[in-house]
């Protein structure tokens, strides 16, 4: 499979060893859940929207979150890998068989150099089919790989038809101003569960989010701006294209930073008593 760590991995439940590439009929729904300790974090969250891509594309049957623990569970005690990416993929096979699947990726974490320098980023014009379903499309991931490869970034920042800043490729994107986050709308991003814990922190701690169009042309505006994600958690940006950004200095993105921490502990701990 996809980036598989390990050669086990959980099909419909039960351990396999197996590496061989499932052959779905359309693209699979998946998501990539990091383990802390062995535990997942933010499950709940995406169990949620796991649930909602499925609907997205008219798939009816579902896997249980109950089911996904144990798998969960099981791997942990088969490998003794406690702190990783694991990824789930759903669909139906060649013979419209249901199936499900969930293993160990190689995983890239950011150096301490990166979350304190901040990371290079380039913008590209392009635009995700279905932004809201969590769903593997092979193309556009080669895509976005070779553009990172030739400039040497980070991550990808996608631009749409109209000229709009939305998101990374594989993370959102927020930018700063004074003590105000901006945010491209919910409507036109994939709803990372990362981003979703960001916006409650952010209203705890008394941080106004603003949600609007984002153009290209009025980066040069914001004082900061910070990518977030699964395995970034929150990650400043040093610089997109050759806009150049102080944002690790920012003292919000600081802010914000330390009161996701408490809200990533508060989680595992919730989730640590449902194993």
């Amino acid at each position: 499979m996809l980036n598989q760590l390990t050669e086990y991995r959980i099909q419909n439940g039960k351990l396999i060893v197996s590496t061989d590439i499932i052959k779905f009929s359309q693209p699979p729904v998946y998501e990539v859940i990091r383990l802390l300790d062995g535990v997942p974090m933010f499950f709940e969250g995406h169990m949620e929207r796991m649930t909602q891509s499925l609907e997205m594309i008219g798939e009816s049957q579902v896997v249980s979150p109950i089911s996904i623990l144990e798998g969960l569970n099981t791997l942990v005690s088969k490998t003794n890998i406690k702190d990783n990416n694991i990824r789930i993929e759903i669909g139906r096979d060649e013979e419209q068989q249901f199936i499900w699947t969930l293993f160990f990726v190689i995983s890239y974490y950011p150096t301490t150099d990166e979350y304190q320098i901040g990371v290079k980023t380039i913008s590209h014009q392009v635009e995700r089919i279905n932004p809201h379903a969590k769903i593997f499309r092979s193309e556009f991931t080669e895509k976005i790989n070779r553009l990172k490869k030739e400039h040497n970034a980070f991550e990808v920042i996608l631009i749409n038809s109209e000229g709009y800043v939305t998101e990374g490729s594989r993370s959102n994107l927020f930018f700063v101003k004074e003590n105000c986050v901006y945010s491209a709308k919910t409507k036109d991003v994939l709803e990372g569960i990362t981003r979703k814990k960001i916006l409650k922190v952010i209203e705890v701690i008394g941080v106004k989010n603003i949600e609007m169009n984002i153009s290209y042309e009025n980066l040069a505006t914001f004082d900061a701006c910070f990518l977030s994600g699964t395995s970034i958690n929150i990650l400043p940006i040093a610089s997109i294209d050759n806009i150049n950004y102080a944002s690790s200095e920012h003292p919000l993105l600081t802010q914000i930073l330390e009161a996701l921490k408490s809200a990533v502990k508060n989680d595992i701990e919730t989730t640590r008593r449902l194993l």
